[in-house]
Formats: structure tokens, C-alpha cells, sequence
């Protein structure tokens, strides 16, 4: 596999409070070059708070060193030197495709294949992964008929009108 991305996390906090060891996150994959979203200098792997994240890459974390230690610099220096240092960045959410799968990242409803091949959607289930990943050959246009029909529920009850009107028409 090849190393697509290299960021930094960790040291200083914004608001003051206890330092956190710098650490390299290195993103590696061997699909990339069959990738919609690397064409547009996005990775599904990129880290970021309620993201989704892809199937195929792998994420390393090198840990490091606070600003205290000695080696903190070289550290840095190394990472930041590196080719693929913040190449790059968080996708926003739309259809791509990565080698023969349809990347499916929207909200609001859960598509899994079954076993027997059928393409199950349903309600989103709490705190799971939004991205599906559906091969090409059962993205039909049936499937996006279903897709665009369906009405997911909210855990309370009643639908949720924000997938009708906000993620239908982003297909």
C-alpha cells in the first residue's frame, strides 16, 4: 500500500489545559488510483469529528513527543517534510466511487447488502457508519428509485422531511 496523506494532531491545546503528544496519522491505500474522491484531493479516511470513513485504506498513528521533549522537533520536522504532508483534504458528502463500489455517504438512511446479494435500506441505526459501499453492478436505477422513495423515521417517531428535501436532491 501506498502512503496517500501524512497530518499532524495533538500538542498545544487551543484553550490552554494539558498537552497532548504530537502524533502523525499516515493514510495508506491501494485503491486510490481507481478513486473518484483522490481525483478531487479528498480522502474518505481523512479524520474529522462525525465523519465517515473508508473500507479500504489503512490509518496509522505514529505517536510522538511533547514540546518538552528533545526529539519533539525532529519529530515534526520529519512529518512536515514529508511529500504527502496535508495533501489531502475531508470530502463533503457526495456519491463517488472507489474501484467497483458506488460510495453512498449521505445521512438520514442505511443501505447494506445482505448476504444473499439483496441491497437492504432502512432507518439509520444510532452512532453507525453513514457510508455505504455498494457494488457497481447493483446500482441500478431501481435501486435509486428506492433510494429516492424511501422515508426514514426518526427514533421518536415521524419522518425525517430533512433527507427528502436536502439529500434526494443531491443525486
Amino acid at each position: 500500500m501506498d502512503v496517500i496523506h501524512v497530518e499532524l494532531y495533538g500538542g498545544k491545546g487551543l484553550f490552554g489545559g494539558r498537552e497532548q503528544p504530537l502524533e502523525a496519522s499516515v493514510i495508506r491505500c491501494d485503491k486510490y488510483k481507481s478513486c473518484s474522491y483522490y481525483e478531487n484531493n479528498q480522502c474518505l479516511k481523512v479524520r474529522s469529528i462525525g465523519g465517515s470513513t473508508c473500507r479500504f485504506g489503512e490509518e496509522d498513528t505514529v505517536r510522538g513527543y511533547t514540546s518538552k521533549a528533545k526529539k519533539y522537533h525532529q519529530f515534526k520536522r520529519s512529518w512536515k517534510e514529508h511529500e504527502q504532508y496535508r495533501k489531502l483534504g475531508k470530502p463533503s458528502a457526495k456519491l463517488g466511487h472507489i474501484d467497483n463500489f458506488v460510495v453512498f455517504p449521505y445521512p438520514y438512511i442505511h443501505i447494506k447488502e445482505q448476504e444473499d446479494g439483496e441491497i437492504k435500506i432502512s432507518d439509520p441505526l444510532m452512532f453507525s457508519d453513514k457510508t455505504a459501499f455498494i457494488p457497481w453492478e447493483r446500482f441500478t436505477p431501481e435501486l435509486i428509485h428506492r433510494i429516492c422513495t424511501f422515508r426514514p423515521e426518526a427514533v421518536m417517531g415521524g419522518e425525517i422531511m430533512e433527507y427528502r428535501k436536502k439529500i434526494v436532491p443531491m443525486l
